[in-house]
């Protein structure tokens, strides 16, 4: 008789066990095929869980796809948030020098590439940000509000005053989402790089050199438009 393939076998774990594992099975099937296109069964196939465990946890797949995002607030929160936090109170503490403001960009560039493009589930998080930020659902709202408007606006707020303008302007709020744009398409993209590069995974070193990649870049853009200015570039 042929040999049928079978299921993952079912957990007995806890509860909080089987919470954890059906979201890091949620972002990762919701990360590559969206929503729409992932059924509970696979997302408890995924998880190695029970079916019933996805409406008792989560109330359904909905739920499951809105927890996944609030799980992503709470991880970046966690790091990325915690810098922004704290380049916002530097900001808000008086003027800053560039040096002090390229130091920070730098800090932040690092924590963002770290947790976007690090690791093999950083692809996951990019894929489900872009899905959302192509496609906004409920989801996005959580987001946003969660911890893509205080980035966004730390960034924004952090380039104005390095340039020494507004931070209203919309010239100061684009280039910080471009910034913003590259390092999700690192995430993103994660495997053109690797198999362009010849990388056989991404190592700290490899995520080092595209965060100085990204900074350098970046920064050179403003070194540019304050010299454009009649502003020092020292």
């Amino acid at each position: 008789m042929a040999s049928q393939s079978q299921s993952p076998p079912i957990s007995k774990s806890l509860p909080k066990e089987t919470r954890r594992r059906l979201l890091d099975a949620g972002l990762e099937a919701f990360g590559e095929h969206g929503f729409d296109a992932v059924s509970t069964r696979e997302l408890a196939e995924k998880a190695a869980a029970n079916q019933a465990a996805i409406p008792y946890h989560f109330g359904g797949k909905e739920g499951v796809y809105l927890a996944v995002a609030e799980d992503l607030v709470d991880m970046v929160t966690g790091s990325v948030g915690v810098t922004a936090k704290r380049i916002r109170r530097r900001l808000e503490s008086g003027p800053i020098s560039l040096e002090d403001g390229e130091a920070l960009i730098r800090e932040l560039i690092g924590k963002m590439v770290g947790l976007l493009v690090g690791t093999d589930r950083a692809r996951f998080r990019a894929a489900f940000v872009i899905r959302e930020l192509m496609h906004p659902s409920k989801a996005f709202d959580r987001l946003y509000e969660g911890y893509m408007q205080q980035v966004h606006t730390t960034i924004t707020r952090l380039v104005a005053a390095m340039l020494e303008e507004d931070p209203e302007v919309e010239t100061s709020i684009i280039r910080a989402h471009a910034l913003i744009g590259q390092i999700i398409v690192f995430g993103a993209g994660r495997e053109l790089i690797r198999r362009r590069a010849g990388w056989e995974d991404l190592t700290d070193d490899h995520l080092e050199q595209i965060a100085l990649t990204v900074t350098e870049t970046f920064l050179a853009s403003i070194r540019a438009l304050r010299g454009e200015r009649g502003l020092s570039t020292n």
